[in-house]
């Protein structure tokens, strides 16, 4: 690929707040995320490296990720949920029709094939959500 036609793209590491919801922990924690762009811009897209945060690699090597849509009064956010599915994974302490852990990532607003920080208010607003949307088809 090349900038402009001239100079190739120099990918740059970018570290993003993202909420997991582990089966190992009590509470949900915000993690940073290591993501590859060709652009510090939030316009541009970035790829997240989630596996390492997934657990039970052996068991199910596969990531699935699905979008979910909150919507708390004017406030209105996308979130990228990315997901393990096999019936032998941990039951997840915080979602109960959810096995293995969750990681939530936050969308860009200026582009949905993009990913942001998370901030805390949108922490919050996923976690008064999240057990209420667990209709994001995780089991279909």
């Amino acid at each position: 690929m090349f900038n402009n036609g001239h100079y190739p793209q120099t990918p740059f590491n970018v570290f993003l707040r993202s909420r997991l919801y582990s089966t190992n922990n009590l509470k949900p924690s915000l993690i940073s995320i290591h993501t590859r762009t060709s652009s510090t811009d939030p316009k541009t897209t970035r790829y997240p490296s989630v596996e390492p945060f997934l657990s039970n690699f052996r068991l199910q090597p596969y990531v699935h990720d699905t979008l979910l849509f909150i919507r708390r009064g004017s406030y209105a956010a996308h979130f990228r949920v990315y997901f393990k599915r096999h019936k032998y994974l941990s039951k997840n302490r915080h979602i109960d029709t959810v096995r293995g852990d969750v990681l939530i990532m936050k969308v860009s607003s200026k582009n949905a094939e993009s990913l942001v920080n998370m901030r805390s208010f949108d922490a919050m607003m996923v976690d008064a959500a999240l057990p209420t949307s667990v209709s994001f088809s995780l089991y279909r």
